[in-house]
């Protein structure tokens, strides 16, 4: 593609598409499709830690229209854990290539277009639905221990490393914190930490929540959709 002369050229240089996305959670049920754990949004385009959304009891990386979603997922192991059992699910998305982690060991992982998610100013965070504007759709049934997004791709060595609640020496883009509980139709969240962690309570509400991302560590501002 070429550009006129005095045009902008976009800098490739600046946009990052290596990022990773971390939740633990507890889920209420195996059979529920569609929710998300952790979602990173920027107008329509999103990247998020999603469950049996393609393939029933399965974990994948979710996406505006599957653009960065694996197509095949039958192959990738059923979740069995049950209602009481804390999962560390971690997306990492380097270069062309998107890895999935379950508590630190392999889920799968396969090539596709990375974008830029990050360095946007109106980016935001979703958790419930797995995406802001998803409407009246499924969102997550269960709870959420802590969520982290890192603006690198972190190694599996890393990622094990990593504890729910606690500070790590891997610095996070973002970090929310204490347990949230997810239910089928309601959820509310209050800030606990000027670093951006939250904790919420069950309460009437919208079946999702977004906060839009203004700094890392910063407070979230806090809107219901």
């Amino acid at each position: 593609m070429s550009f006129p002369a005095g045009a902008d050229v976009p800098d490739k240089s600046a946009e990052k598409t290596d990022k990773t996305l971390v939740s633990w959670v507890c889920l209420a049920n195996t059979t529920q499709q569609g929710g998300s754990a952790l979602t990173i949004q920027r107008g329509e385009q999103f990247d998020g830690i999603v469950f049996g959304e393609k393939e029933a009891g399965r974990w994948m990386a979710g996406s505006d229209y599957f653009a960065r979603t694996q197509d095949r997922q039958d192959a990738n192991a059923a979740e069995n854990a049950d209602a009481k059992t804390l999962i560390q699910m971690a997306i990492v998305y380097a270069g062309d290539q998107i890895t999935l982690y379950r508590n630190g060991a392999l889920y799968t992982s396969y090539q596709a277009d990375n974008m830029d998610l990050l360095t946007a100013k109106e980016n935001m965070v979703a958790f419930g639905l797995r995406h802001q504007g998803a409407g009246t759709g499924q969102t997550l049934q269960g709870s959420i221990a802590d969520a982290r997004i890192h603006d690198r791709a972190l190694t599996a060595d890393e990622i094990r490393k990593l504890e729910p609640n606690k500070e790590s020496e891997i610095k996070p883009y973002a970090w929310w914190m204490s347990m949230w509980t997810m239910l089928p139709s309601w959820i509310t969240i209050s800030p606990i930490r000027a670093m951006g962690a939250c904790r919420s309570s069950a309460g009437r509400g919208p079946a999702g929540l977004s906060m839009r991302l203004t700094a890392p560590y910063k407070q979230p501002e806090i809107s219901e959709e």
